[in-house]
């Protein structure tokens, strides 16, 4: 007795003995069809090439048609040898050996394009469960190989779907822009849940992590954005993790921002939160020489991220420069209009920086007297807001010391994510954005420190 297997172009026959053995002739056979093929191909257009009938782009682009057509019949012949020998599966559900069911040539899209490629389905003769081991071993989304589906995610976390689309047709891949955008939010989705189920566990002490390094200085900066998820405008809420070296560059400037890693939730300021600490952990705080804290006035932020700092780590709270600068202009303009003045703005600012608080609190004081209403209140605020924050601001002994006195990591990394999201007429669902937003924290996290991809 013998097993009879089809092939492309030709039947094989295999003995009863052989059976899981690979067709050597049968292989042969074929590989010989595909390489004589390709290389009368590839003769002709060098012939065309050399008489001048064929530009040298003209001979590119014909090498790369060529090539990609040899890769689908590899692929094809391959393919349907590898599922002809499938070794027969077990059955999860009830242990039995699992019995042949149906062969196809499935569509899967590759970067050569969509080509055929054969899987052997498996089903239990007890239970009735099926199996496609070939088909599951390609770790594929979509009908995609790994290699296009990771390479679509990350164009769709920089790019609109309908963009990436475009991109992704120029390269020979065609995705629509639906199955762009499942890929995506499934993808990210994933991740998205990975990341909270882990800040679930660490917050309830089910978990610790462990950073791989102790940082010299571990920097924490937490702020949000808007953007428009159904009929309402949301916040997503990003926080940034960097190192730096502990001492002033050769320049007197603070040493540069190093292994940063970014965190994003649509959620509260609680999940922001969590996520920071799972995160934290992962880069050692609980061994770092100190711990920097760089933010601005809200208060959702300072009481939250006070918490994330070990008992015993020195900490130091820096009110972010920019953010105590923009107060000091609204306090000027509600006592100057519109234009404001800059002689007094000035003279706010030299001495906010050289730490002469008291002298700019009596300032504001002083100038609240001049007005009243809401123009008063505006000044008022603003002396509370510097008073509330009065441990915080002073900057230039903190620059001096090589600390970074302003909150660019997080304000840069507001502004990349929300650039992404917030392109004209986008709108989003919940999961939609978490997944996106997911992606692209990850794409502007540091190499070096970036989590393993889902």
């Amino acid at each position: 007795m013998g097993t009879r297997l089809a092939g492309r172009s030709q039947t094989w026959v295999v003995s009863s003995d052989q059976e899981g053995c690979l067709p050597t002739m049968g292989i042969v056979a074929q590989e010989a069809e595909i390489v004589a093929s390709f290389a009368e191909s590839l003769h002709e257009l060098l012939v065309q090439a050399a008489s001048g009938e064929l530009s040298g782009d003209e001979l590119l682009g014909s090498v790369g048609s060529l090539a990609e057509r040899t890769a689908r019949s590899v692929t094809l012949a391959a393919s349907e040898v590898a599922a002809s020998h499938e070794a027969a599966p077990v059955c999860e559900e009830c242990g039995g050996r699992m019995v042949r069911h149906d062969r196809q040539a499935r569509p899967l899209v590759t970067r050569f394009g969509e080509v055929r490629y054969w899987t052997q389905r498996w089903r239990c003769r007890s239970c009735g469960t099926s199996a496609c081991p070939s088909l599951e071993g390609l770790d594929g989304r979509h009908q995609c190989t790994r290699e296009v589906w990771e390479t679509a995610v990350l164009l769709c976390a920089w790019l609109p779907f309908e963009v990436a689309e475009r991109f992704l047709r120029r390269l020979g891949v065609c995705l629509s822009d639906n199955t762009l955008q499942r890929l995506t939010h499934e993808v990210g989705g994933e991740r998205m849940a990975q990341r909270e189920l882990e800040a679930a566990e660490v917050m309830g002490f089910r978990r610790t992590l462990h950073g791989e390094r102790s940082p010299e200085r571990l920097y924490v900066m937490v702020d949000g954005f808007s953007a428009r998820v159904g009929d309402r405008w949301r916040e997503p809420r990003v926080g940034v993790v960097f190192e730096t070296a502990g001492d002033v560059t050769e320049d007197g400037e603070a040493p540069a921002a190093e292994r940063v890693s970014l965190v994003t939730t649509l959620g509260e300021a609680d999940e922001i939160a969590a996520l920071l600490t799972a995160e934290t952990q992962r880069r050692g705080i609980g061994s770092a020489s100190e711990v920097v804290l760089v933010a601005d006035g809200g208060n959702w932020i300072w009481e939250r991220l006070s918490s994330l700092v070990p008992v015993g780590t020195k900490v130091v709270e820096i009110l972010d420069w920019y953010h105590a600068c923009e107060n000091l202009w609204k306090a000027v303009t509600a006592v100057y209009g519109e234009g404001g003045n800059e002689v007094e703005y000035e003279r706010l600012k030299r001495w906010l920086w050289v730490g002469r608080t008291s002298e700019v609190l009596d300032r504001l004081e002083a100038l609240s007297e001049r007005v009243s209403g809401e123009a008063r209140k505006a000044v008022c605020n603003v002396g509370e807001y510097l008073r509330e924050h009065r441990g915080r601001l002073n900057y230039q002994a903190r620059q001096l010391a090589g600390y970074h006195v302003g909150s660019g990591q997080v304000e840069s990394a507001c502004k990349r994510l929300g650039k992404r999201v917030r392109g004209g007429g986008q709108t989003w669902s919940e999961d939609g954005l978490k997944a996106v937003l997911c992606l692209l924290a990850d794409e502007l996290t540091d190499p070096q420190v970036r989590r393993q991809a889902a």
